[in-house]
């Protein structure tokens, strides 16, 4: 959550009077101008040792509070921007004398976030790569539906489509990417990350539903999720079967995709899916050891 010396800010911590808090914290804070990096562990209950964040959730919670100046750490967060755009791995190091940003110089393995130490000796590792994505294959109607909906929880969104100037197509403005192919496979290797990036089958027909999971099969993608009612997932099925090439791994398919609520709109139908999607995301084990390439070296 970013505040502002006005009071105003963007994002959150969880809300409730612990984030109402936090905010006038940060404007006095702001205010003052003194910079600073601090953790608080905070308790969820009124009783008890310790600093108590107002809540009485139970639990507690950690935060990490960061007083910048822009003569001091304005080239830090131009860093962090440069980073988002370019779409690649870097590490935000803070600790309580020291913020900044380590860029991989190659290949490697992708790291987690974590918190490690006290209150008072901390030391915190932030994976600035967004590692909430997304693919979608279709760029129709519930495809836009569903790039609305996953973009507000903040995927990275890549769409593909063998169909140029479709209207929903040029309407959207939520994905990251938007490709246009004459054949899906030709252009699957621009996926980044697959590993890291379930996808969406929802083209406009049949034949071409098949024609995406062939394509995006090869690649290790954790998931993939076919959109369509039962008998349009069985005529798929059967076509996959039938189609010459490597035999589907039927492990990886979600068919039909989405969980199972009364949805008949695209934005019924776009909900369905992101609660598929949250839910596959919870049981997904990520390891922190995805192999990458380094994008274009940032200075």
């Amino acid at each position: 959550m970013l505040v502002t010396a006005d009071g105003s800010s963007t994002g959150t911590i969880g809300g409730g009077i612990m984030e109402a808090d936090v905010v006038r914290m940060g404007r006095q804070w702001a205010v003052d101008g003194t910079a600073r990096i601090e953790a608080h562990t905070l308790l969820h209950r009124k009783t008890g040792l310790g600093e108590k964040s107002g809540m009485i959730c139970a639990g507690s919670q950690t935060n990490l509070y960061a007083c910048w100046r822009p003569d001091q750490h304005l080239s830090l967060v131009r860093l962090a921007i440069d980073c988002f755009e370019a779409d690649g791995p870097a590490i935000l190091h803070l600790s309580p004398d020291n913020a900044q940003i380590e860029l991989p110089t190659g290949g490697g393995e992708l790291e987690h976030t974590s918190f490690e130490g006290t209150d008072s000796d901390w030391r915190y590792r932030e994976q600035l790569l967004n590692t909430r994505r997304l693919a979608i294959m279709g760029g129709g109607h519930c495809s836009l539906a569903l790039c609305r909906v996953m973009q507000m929880m903040g995927y990275a969104i890549t769409v593909f489509d063998t169909r140029p100037g479709v209207s929903t197509i040029e309407a959207n403005k939520f994905a990251a990417r938007i490709i246009i192919t004459d054949h899906y496979s030709d252009r699957m290797a621009e996926l980044p990350y697959p590993e890291l990036t379930p996808v969406i089958v929802m083209t406009s027909a049949a034949g071409t539903d098949v024609e995406a999971v062939r394509a995006v099969h090869p690649l290790p993608v954790p998931w993939i999720g076919i959109m369509g009612s039962e008998a349009k997932i069985a005529v798929i099925r059967n076509q996959l079967d039938e189609t010459s090439g490597t035999p589907i791994d039927t492990s990886r398919l979600r068919a039909p995709v989405g969980i199972t609520i009364p949805s008949r709109t695209p934005e019924e139908i776009a909900i369905s899916i992101a609660g598929q999607i949250i839910a596959e995301a919870a049981q997904e084990n990520y390891s922190g050891r995805m192999e990458f390439t380094s994008p274009a070296t940032l200075t």
